[in-house]
């Protein structure tokens, strides 16, 4: 759900599904589709702002339980999630959930 077009990928690569959660605000059908081993989120804002049509961290800290991916990466920040440093935001994030969440950085490589 998004003013313009965008599109949620989904891959199978060495075995493995990787999801890529694109610009779009939170839904009920949103954890279903990304059923993923990987998924790599953009997260514009540390919460969710009304009428910008946009992930937050909070939204992905309700929907992370239910996918239980192996790896979680956070991507695509706006100032509020810079300013929040997404690095601290990801640890925590890992800490409350039991699950592997990394901060995205510039030219960062993943080995899948």
């Amino acid at each position: 759900i998004h003013p313009v077009k965008t599109y949620g990928l989904k891959f199978s690569l060495n075995g493995k599904t990787v999801g890529l959660l694109t610009d779009t605000r939170n839904f009920d059908q949103l954890a279903k589709f990304y059923g993923v081993d990987i998924l790599i989120a953009g997260v514009v804002f540390p919460q969710p702002r009304t009428g910008i049509d946009h992930l937050s961290l909070a939204d992905l800290r309700a929907i992370l339980p239910s996918l239980k991916p192996a790896k979680t990466i956070l991507t695509h920040f706006g100032l509020g999630m810079l300013k929040a440093n997404p690095r601290l935001c990801a640890q925590n994030l890992s800490r409350e959930l039991g699950l592997e969440v990394i901060a995205a950085t510039d030219g960062m490589t993943l080995q899948l």
